[in-house]
């Protein structure tokens, strides 16, 4: 019988992966470090590759380690770090090898555009945010104005766990608090606003639609079933 849950964390310093009851009991943890690369001052960004490459070896190991069959898992579920935009193109192909993470600042430039240029108290009846290096929005702003070829080439911006979520099942796909950090968040409507990307000048196509953090968003393709030993068609 499928009782388990298998999750998945991507943090700033390591990736984790859990298989745990419904109650919430940890049958058993793996655990991959890793670092943050700062080539800059104010500059801090991973590989999401890498983030892939950890899920997949923990989930392998946690399996092995606890001796727990793939069978077993009823869902999954994944978690992270917020805020740091993976881009994929169409096939799903990376486009930005280095990916912002939630505490770089070097979109400090834009940030300070768009207070020159608008009313920030406006803006924050909106968004119920200040302006802010951390949200989303100003990260793929900043691509924009220095990566042009790969903000072109992007058809999705992915938080990192919605990235994973996305190698395991082929969907672009956020949840609420990832999009209402992204400063094109409407707080009073829940939904993404228009007029916040026009004064951005971001495209709000290349934002992954919104759903509730418990909804089913997909199920494990054949291919991740292959690469991480899960199930095809876990959800």
């Amino acid at each position: 019988m499928r009782q388990k849950i298998l999750t998945i964390d991507i943090g700033t310093q390591s990736v984790r992966v859990a298989i745990v009851t419904a109650e919430g009991k940890i049958l058993k943890l793996s655990q991959i470090l890793q670092e943050v690369h700062s080539p800059h001052s104010g500059w801090a960004q991973q590989k999401p590759d890498s983030w892939w490459e950890k899920a997949v070896g923990a989930i392998r190991e946690v399996f092995f380690d606890s001796r727990i069959r793939p069978d077993s898992i009823k869902a999954i579920s994944v978690c992270g770090q917020m805020h740091g935009p993976v881009g994929i193109d169409e096939t799903g192909n990376i486009t930005t090898e280095w990916v912002q993470l939630w505490c770089d600042k070097r979109c400090s430039k834009q940030c300070d555009a768009i207070r020159q240029k608008y009313d920030e108290a406006r803006l924050a009846e909106i968004t119920a945010n200040p302006i802010n290096t951390a949200w989303t929005a100003f990260k793929v702003l900043w691509i924009k104005n220095n990566q042009r070829n790969l903000y072109d080439k992007s058809r999705w911006f992915l938080a990192p766990k919605d990235f994973i979520n996305y190698r395991l099942t082929g969907v672009a796909a956020t949840d609420y608090s990832e999009a209402s950090g992204s400063y094109l968040f409407d707080a009073r409507t829940e939904k993404y606003c228009l007029d916040l990307a026009e004064k951005l000048g971001v495209d709000i196509e290349k934002f992954p639609p919104i759903s509730n953090s418990y909804d089913l968003i997909g199920n494990i393709t054949n291919e991740a079933a292959q690469k991480t030993g899960l199930e095809p068609g876990t959800p």
